[in-house]
């Protein structure tokens, strides 16, 4: 049978050992649990049975050295830590990442009904589908999701990620948008049933920000007046996603929630680019 360890959980805290445990500790932890957990013990308790699966799930690995191994080894890939800027502008991130990885299990034989065979079926599954897209990622594949200011996203840079032992540099394209995802070819880890490396995905996330606020292709921002100013008008700096200030010309008697626009100096992608507008609140 097959199944998807999942670097996420920790099995030794689901069985209540230590990283240490020798498998004899590991069996009697097991037992003790999924006696007391067993849907024969627990009907119509969905959180017992939500438990029980976990228990089942972490003694399949732990049990066997191999699996064991393999566990140990996808959590000690799964660490991406650090965040800084750095004199050229460019961001390093750090965030946990999905990994997972495809290995076969056999089970044995249970008494009772065929209930615990299909909730088994249902729990191990070799498929891992990326969050945001429809794609399948196979069992070598890595993937993780990062945060990155709006500036970057709207100006494009580079970000560094820790992976393992190595520090690699992921291109942010100018006007990426929230959810996209991006590939670093052959950063994943070696599928133990095809042997082949696969790639790293990195889902993009976008910070909030303190001023600016994106929809679409275009840029949102308040300024406050005084009632002078938007009386009498003014003109007043503004400063861009792209970090200058332009002078936007205030005429007298500006209302309350007026909106005026700065053409092109939104974001910026490909061939089509947006506006910034700026809606006017008088204080």
């Amino acid at each position: 049978m097959d199944t998807t360890i999942n670097y996420q959980k920790d099995y030794y805290a689901i069985l209540g050992v230590s990283e240490n445990a020798s498998v004899d500790e590991i069996k009697k932890a097991y037992r003790q649990l999924a006696k007391q957990y067993h849907p024969d013990r627990q009907k119509n308790n969905q959180q017992a049975e939500e438990k029980f699966k976990e228990i089942v799930e972490a003694y399949e690995v732990l049990k066997d050295p191999e699996k064991r191994r393999e566990y140990d080894q996808l959590r000690k890939w799964g660490g991406f830590t650090g965040f800084h800027y750095n004199d050229q502008g460019d961001f390093t991130f750090g965030s946990s990442a999905d990994l997972f990885g495809g290995i076969d299990l056999s089970f044995g034989q249970s008494s009772g009904s065929d209930w615990l065979a299909d909730l088994l079926n249902n729990l191990f599954s070799r498929r891992s589908v990326f969050r945001g897209s429809s794609s399948r990622v196979s069992t070598g594949d890595l993937r993780t999701q990062v945060t990155i200011p709006l500036e970057l996203a709207a100006r494009g840079g580079r970000i560094y990620l820790q992976i393992g032992e190595h520090k690699v540099a992921l291109r942010i394209p100018a006007g990426i948008e929230e959810g996209e995802q991006l590939r670093l070819r052959g950063l994943g880890i070696i599928d133990p049933v095809t042997g082949q490396r696969g790639d790293c995905y990195v889902e993009i996330h976008l910070a909030p920000h303190h001023f600016f606020q994106r929809q679409g292709l275009d840029i949102y921002c308040t300024v406050v007046l005084t009632a002078q100013q938007a009386a009498r008008g003014t003109r007043i700096k503004v400063k861009t996603i792209y970090g200058q200030k332009v002078i936007l010309n205030i005429p007298p008697g500006t209302q309350e929630g007026a909106v005026f626009k700065l053409k092109g100096l939104g974001i910026r992608r490909g061939s089509e680019v947006g506006d910034q507008l700026v809606k006017i609140k008088i204080s």
